[in-house]
């Protein structure tokens, strides 16, 4: 019987290895946070220069009318000081309107309200009047107290149903008025009608008199009217 032959142990192991499969080349696992491996860096980019974005410029104050501008001319100088324009939340029925700032410490600001009558100017005050709680012809404004009163004749003139009068309340009124009252803070105002213009000065202060004589005080060298407009309003009246 012929005898297998046996190899050595150290000729097995090698024969096996030449047999066995390459082991795959292990792959690149990226970094969590996706940068490149460091073999491939990518080429240096250079920083963009931002684009200055200019501010955007305020728009320029609306230019006033010839028509604003009348209204601003027909106050007495003192008072026609740092005026614009107002053309939003104005009292019904008006046209146009302006708002000044006097450089007084008794005022805040003055605001002149034009209207297609002389009527129309009227009703704004007497209901400007009748909401802070002041009577027809009642008051006196040089005295502190809240009040009204015509400065032309024409109270109780005429039928309040005729043609044209102004007609508050079933009574015949004249429609060129002034009078004062304190707002709800306390602040004193005083209400001028005009003509067609009606004008509304709201004080810096609580001193009714003070801003009522402030009212009516008539520019330097100015000619007096029989009877005499309100200061004011002086030059329209």
């Amino acid at each position: 019987m012929r005898r297998l032959a046996f190899l050595p142990a150290a000729l097995l192991l090698v024969a096996a290895c030449a047999t066995s499969q390459p082991s795959p080349t292990p792959s690149v696992i990226p970094s969590p946070s996706g940068a490149p491996s460091p073999a491939a860096s990518p080429s240096p980019v250079g920083t963009p220069t931002p684009t200055l974005t200019p501010a955007p410029s305020q728009s320029p104050p609306s230019a006033m009318t010839a028509e604003e501008q009348q209204l601003v001319d027909s106050l007495r100088p003192d008072a026609a000081v740092d005026c614009a324009p107002r053309r939003t939340d104005l009292p019904e029925q008006a046209i146009r309107a302006v708002e000044c700032h006097p450089d007084d410490p008794l005022i805040e600001s003055v605001g002149v309200y034009e209207f297609a009558t002389g009527n129309d100017a009227a009703w704004t005050y007497m209901n400007k009047m009748a909401e802070y709680g002041v009577d027809v012809n009642a008051g006196n404004c040089e005295r502190d107290v809240p009040g009204d009163a015509a400065w032309t004749p024409g109270d109780g003139v005429g039928e309040y149903t005729d043609p044209g009068v102004f007609n508050w309340e079933n009574s015949v009124l004249s429609p060129n008025r002034n009078g004062c009252f304190k707002n709800e803070f306390g602040f004193a105002n005083t209400r001028v009608t005009c003509g067609v213009v009606y004008i509304g000065v709201l004080g810096a202060r609580k001193d009714l008199s003070d801003l009522y004589a402030w009212t009516r005080m008539q520019p330097p060298n100015a000619e007096m009217d029989t009877p005499t407009p309100p200061g004011i309003c002086v030059n329209g009246a």
